[in-house]
């Protein structure tokens, strides 16, 4: 078998994943591609290449079906209840002015004053786990 024809087999897999075979396909890629670093001798370099690029886009596949949780949304729920004196003036400036017709009046500072409290303890954390 001569390199061409592995490269015609990446090919053939890359129009099976438009069409959904992928694991099959993939498979079928590495086992022609061991096939053929078996049988060509001198040319290994080239099989191994394309062995490490079929297996890198399988890879690739099966990490893109997994769905990623943003980890900072789950401390912030957990950091939360430590912010209960922030969040009840925010709570209770909202109170006051849903009276408010004019539009002058606003929460805004206790607002961040909130978000302020939760980031302050999210932050080490978030930074511990992503490092």
């Amino acid at each position: 078998m001569s390199p061409r024809t592995v490269t015609e087999a990446a090919t053939i897999q890359r129009g099976s994943d438009e069409i959904g075979g992928n694991r099959i396909t993939t498979f079928w890629v590495h086992r022609l591609a061991i096939n053929q670093l078996i049988l060509m001798g001198p040319d290994r370099n080239l099989q191994l290449e394309v062995i490490h690029v079929s297996v890198t886009h399988s890879l690739l596949n099966s990490v893109a079906d997994v769905e990623v949780v943003d980890p900072k949304k789950c401390l912030e729920e957990s950091c939360k209840p430590k912010c209960v004196k922030p969040l009840l003036e925010y709570q209770a400036c909202v109170k006051r002015v849903q009276g408010d017709e004019s539009g002058h009046k606003h929460c805004t500072g206790q607002y961040f004053d909130y978000w302020q409290c939760v980031d302050k303890c999210v932050g080490p954390k978030l930074f511990a786990e992503l490092k």
